[in-house]
């Protein structure tokens, strides 16, 4: 469940950015960021690097494995923010969403309505450009 949670996650672009203003002096990818210079970080664009996530429009929750993701870098996946600045309530947020979502799943099948497409609308938070029909059915 927590593959297919953090595979959503990516595949999604729930937060296509985050932003903060640097504490100190440093050196990022080989440029001085001045203490004080606000930097955006593209999660949406990061969690999107083919050279990162292999085909990375397709949806495959092994990625997520742990076999697989001791290869990648430390910062290649930052669903909630990343470092210092993390989002406190994520641990939460994941223990929720695991919890619901492992019961939701267990009890019915979920399906989109025939013919539907679902269109992202990008901003602080990525949400769908109009309603998503399911058909719900309860598991036998």
């Amino acid at each position: 469940m927590q593959q297919v949670i953090n595979e959503t996650l990516r595949c999604s672009q729930l937060a296509p950015f985050a932003a903060r203003v640097k504490d100190t002096d440093e050196i990022i990818g080989g440029h001085e960021i001045a203490a004080g210079t606000p930097v955006i970080l593209a999660l949406g664009c990061l969690h999107h690097r083919e050279d990162l996530w292999p085909e990375p429009t397709k949806f495959d929750p092994d990625r997520f494995s742990e076999e697989n993701m001791r290869h990648k870098p430390r910062y290649s996946f930052l669903p909630f923010g990343g470092t210092g600045r993390k989002c406190p309530g994520c641990r939460l947020a994941m223990t929720e969403a695991v919890s619901v979502l492992s019961v939701l799943v267990r009890k019915f099948e979920f399906d989109l309505v025939p013919g539907q497409e679902v269109t992202p609308m990008l901003g602080l938070v990525t949400q769908p450009a109009d309603e998503i029909w399911l058909t719900v059915k309860k598991r036998n």
